[in-house]
Parts: C-alpha cells; structure tokens; sequence
C-alpha cells in the first residue's frame, strides 16, 4: 500500500486525510470522522462499491486540564456469510486480524495520549524556564530595589523626627 496525504470530502462533508491506495490501484481506505466516531471506509475504484465502515470510539478524559483519549474500542461489521470459504485458513486469519486491528486501534489511542503528555509537559517546561531564567530574576531585583527604598524612606523619617523633637523647646507640664 503507498499513503499519500491528500485531501478530499466525504459523503457527508468531512475532510479526510491519509488516504492508503492499493499497490495495484484496485481499492483505497480512509477514515472519515463523524461526531466523536472515526469511520475507516474501503473504497473500491474498479466499481467504485464500498464495504460496511468500521467504527472507531475514542474514550477521552481529562487530569489536570489534559485531555487525552483514555481507550478505544472497535465496532467491525459481521461477517458475510453469505461468501464461501475457499481456505481452511481464512477463518483464523479473519479472527487474528480483528485482534490485530483491535490491538493497533488502542494503541494508537495509548500513543496519542502519550504524544499529548509529551506536548503538555514541554510547554510546562518552557513556563518553569521562563520564570526560572526571566520572571524570577526581575522580581528579586525589583524586590531588592523596593526594600532598598523603603529602608531609604524609614531612614529619612527618622531622620525629620529626630530633627522635628531636636527644634521643639521642651514644655514643661503646668502644675
């Protein structure tokens, strides 16, 4: 399969990325969103006939602020038993990649979180950096600056009282 990133509309409007097109150009698959639901869709394009969609749930949840996706769990379409089985092997192979593509779905949703958190904690370190290398250095100068002031202002006072009670004749209390 070749993936290409291309964009197109889906029958309902939704923009879709990554469509995967068969070496040999006979179906591509694509996902499609709808609501919370991701729809994976196999588009033949000898007929143009696409099969039953397979439906994706992501379940999110939130810590912190984060939303990540929590699980995922897979809704495939029956199986057509209408179709003969032509290999004693088809049926176990149809069961393992179900498990397989259950498997992939949840993690991918496990690696989006992890990409999430990832995201998260580089910006947490970007604002601990900006206020360890910019923010906490001006505010200790401006601390020192304002201490020194009011030192400055305490020292001026007591230096007009002193002055203030220097001048003043004393009185004397009349009997």
């Amino acid at each position: 399969m070749t993936f290409a990133a291309t964009t197109a509309t889906a029958s309902y409007g939704a923009s879709l990325r990554n469509v995967s097109v068969s070496a040999t150009g006979d179906f591509a698959v694509y996902s499609a969103r709808q609501g919370d639901s991701t729809f994976l869709w196999y588009r033949s394009l000898r007929d143009a006939s696409t099969l039953q969609p397979v439906t994706v749930e992501v379940r999110w949840s939130t810590a912190m602020g984060l939303s990540y996706p929590s699980g995922a769990e897979l809704s495939l379409p029956q199986d057509d038993v209408s179709l003969p089985v032509l290999n004693a092997a088809i049926s176990p192979a149809a069961a393992a990649f179900r498990r397989a593509l259950l498997a992939g779905v949840r993690t991918a949703a496990a690696q989006e979180a992890v990409r999430r958190l990832d995201a998260e904690i580089a910006v947490t370190r970007r604002r601990l950096r900006a206020l360890d290398k910019r923010w906490l250095p001006r505010l200790r100068d401006e601390l020192v600056r304002l201490e020194l002031a009011l030192e400055q202002t305490e020292q001026e006072d007591a230096l007009r009282l002193r002055r203030a009670a220097a001048t003043t004749p004393h009185r004397r209390a009349l009997p």
